[in-house]
């Protein structure tokens, strides 16, 4: 518990409140990485303290180290190697650690700060640089050094936006279908996206065949009425067959909706959701190379890379994000933890004996949009499981062989 913020790499505002011994609850303002004998401990920033409060279990257990303690001294020392990592003294009653300094251009600094910015770049889904520092000001990073990036997003140019203006988000939506080489986890083969044009707000669908599109468009049309009180006024799509059957005509016609759609062998004309749709493929495949997942993941992959990208700052919306300009208010991301990484799921009591684990280790695939909870799958039973109740390793990789290879 830290009360000078130059002790800590960045601050990440929250709230919450620690008991102190005497029963006064002192607010929390956020929390932050500490350099901690050049190894990376979390801290909770809190300018209310007198002191900086440092705790001896959560020392011994970030540094994988023995804390020996003294009449006079005490340090601590790496298990495996007998190495003192860091030694302090004694301060009237206390023992006061004489290493705890600002966070400098040395190496252990420059380690501490790259490895928290490498943390949340990948648990925002690898954003651009620019996008990662307007979340997390604080945050130095340059995503051209990622190399899951080079291998998910290396791509040419792309055409110059149209220069239209809707006052209204559902004004325009645009729409495109995706086709993938082979199936998802759970046997699907296409997403469509429905992006507004005003708040560059994204719904995906996975669907086993395109002539799904249709019944897609009409939950997205039902959604949008029921939550956002809204019309859809033009859909802008490709010229293809799941688009321009008679039933989507009729259906389009019936509630005074225009449909704009390209001409044949021009696909820039739709390349507002052309572009979506690969940037969520770059986003998904960047995210997947990251942790070895296997290709049979991309769907999961798919919706967290949409969910992501809707809660990140672009320069199209003036440095802010889809969802505040579609929900009015600032997404929050204090629960965002990194697609693949292993996590450990809380079995109720009702489900296990005495002697079972109270977890089951899993893979972590994603949020869910009709619960508050992570969704979690165990390779072992191939269950989903969505739960609050989680553990996250997230400098740990489920799978180790490359996804992109089997």
């Amino acid at each position: 518990m830290i009360k000078d913020p130059n002790l800590l790499n960045y601050i990440q505002n929250t709230s919450g409140h620690v008991e102190i011994a005497n029963g006064v609850r002192v607010p929390i303002k956020g929390i932050g990485n500490l350099n901690l004998f050049g190894k990376e401990s979390s801290a909770f920033y809190m300018p209310t303290f007198s002191n900086n409060l440092v705790s001896v279990k959560r020392a011994t257990n970030d540094l994988n180290a023995y804390a020996i303690f003294g009449p006079n001294s005490f340090h601590f020392q790496d298990i495996k190697t007998g190495e003192v990592l860091g030694k302090g003294e004694t301060k009237g009653e206390l023992y006061a650690l004489k290493d705890l300094k600002k966070p400098s251009n040395s190496t252990n600094s420059c380690h501490v700060a790259s490895s928290s910015s490498d943390l949340w770049h990948a648990t925002l889904g690898h954003p651009h640089s620019r996008a990662l520092n307007l979340i997390m000001p604080n945050v130095v990073f340059d995503n051209s050094k990622c190399e899951s990036c080079i291998l998910g997003k290396h791509c040419r140019s792309v055409f110059q936006n149209s220069i239209s203006i809707y006052e209204n988000c559902f004004d325009l939506v645009h729409s495109d279908v995706w086709t993938s080489t082979c199936l998802s986890r759970d046997n699907l083969k296409y997403f469509v996206t429905f992006i507004d044009e005003k708040s560059k707000y994204t719904w995906v669908t996975l669907l086993p065949s395109k002539d799904r599109v249709f019944e897609a468009f009409v939950n997205f049309q039902t959604y949008v009425t029921n939550h956002f009180n809204a019309n859809i006024k033009v859909l802008r799509s490709d010229n293809g067959g799941e688009y321009t059957s008679n039933t989507f005509k009729a259906h389009l016609a019936n509630h005074g909706i225009l449909h704009q759609t390209s001409c044949p062998y021009t696909p820039h004309q739709n390349g507002v959701a052309e572009r979506k749709n690969r940037y969520l493929m770059e986003v998904a495949r960047s995210m997947m190379f990251h942790k070895n997942m296997p290709r049979r993941f991309w769907g999961d992959a798919v919706m967290t890379a949409c969910y992501l990208i809707n809660r990140t700052p672009t320069k199209v919306l003036n440095d802010i994000s889809p969802y505040e300009v579609l929900n009015k208010t600032k997404p929050h991301i204090d629960h965002l933890r990194v697609f693949g990484c292993v996590c450990f799921v809380l079995v109720p009591g009702d489900q296990r004996n005495k002697l079972d684990a109270k977890s089951t280790r899993s893979v972590f695939i994603g949020y869910s949009t009709t619960q508050k909870g992570y969704r979690c799958y165990d390779p072992s039973t191939k269950r989903i499981m969505t739960s609050r109740d989680v553990k996250f390793l997230e400098d740990q990789s489920y799978f180790e062989k490359s996804g992109w290879e089997y």
